[in-house]
């Protein structure tokens, strides 16, 4: 009796996880847990990673996602500054289910945040001879502060910009006011492309470690919003 029972059991239980669909949510949580176990390594370490998968468990056990979505905070990407926040997502996406490389992709696109700590590191590498630098980052403009110092010469001023994308890689902030000893004026032509010139290009997205390409830029209150898409099979595979 006990035996034909666990044997009624051992079928009827699957067959009734597949037939109200509980068995796509099973393989879409082991592949969700699965790629948050790898994004470390492909992307970088982070406070945190949460991954929604979308497909049926037919098509996940094939290594065929529907789609993927992506979040992070406080990612740490190899070669590229601290992200506060990183979403990515995709389509149509084949991978390997041995190697986990990524055979083909739809379109995948990619949002990264940088906040004005991250910001303030990237301008102080940038211009090493700015001291007590700080940016506040408001709506439409980057305000940019410090002090530019000679050995024991300097002067203080700020720069108000607006971020723009170039050559699909490189982040600039154009010069639209500055304020020297406390004096704002507008930015002459010539002193414009002078200060373009000093603090540009702010970064250049490497494209060694993360096939990343940058097409939109924006501010929010205390952040730079990045946008652009991302070639998975060009993805590093995480070592096994």
């Amino acid at each position: 009796m006990r035996i034909t029972v666990f044997l009624l059991l051992a079928v009827t239980i699957p067959l009734a996880l597949f037939a109200g669909g509980c068995a796509d949510g099973i393989a879409r949580g082991k592949a969700e847990k699965e790629i948050v176990r790898v994004l470390p390594e492909i992307i970088g370490p982070a406070e945190s990673y949460q991954v929604k998968v979308d497909g049926s468990a037919a098509s996940l056990l094939k290594g065929e996602l529907q789609g993927v979505r992506i979040t992070g905070s406080n990612v740490r990407p190899e070669g590229l500054p601290r992200l506060a926040r990183l979403e990515a997502s995709a389509s149509q996406v084949k991978v390997d289910t041995r190697t986990y490389r990524i055979l083909s992709a739809g379109q995948a696109h990619w949002k990264g945040w940088l906040d004005e700590e991250e910001l303030t590191a990237l301008l102080r590498d940038r211009v090493p001879y700015l001291r007590d630098i700080s940016v506040r980052v408001t709506g439409g403009h980057i305000e940019a502060a410090g002090r530019a110092a000679y050995g024991p010469v300097g002067a203080s001023g700020s720069v108000r910009a607006v971020p723009a994308v170039r050559n699909g890689r490189e982040i600039w902030l154009v010069p639209r006011h500055v304020s020297a000893l406390g004096v704002g004026a507008q930015v002459p032509q010539w002193a414009g492309e002078r200060a373009a010139d000093i603090i540009n290009p702010v970064y250049v997205l490497p494209a060694e470690r993360l096939p990343l390409t940058l097409e939109r830029i924006a501010t929010e209150p205390g952040l730079l919003r990045l946008e652009g898409s991302v070639d998975l099979t060009r993805l590093a595979a995480p070592r096994q």
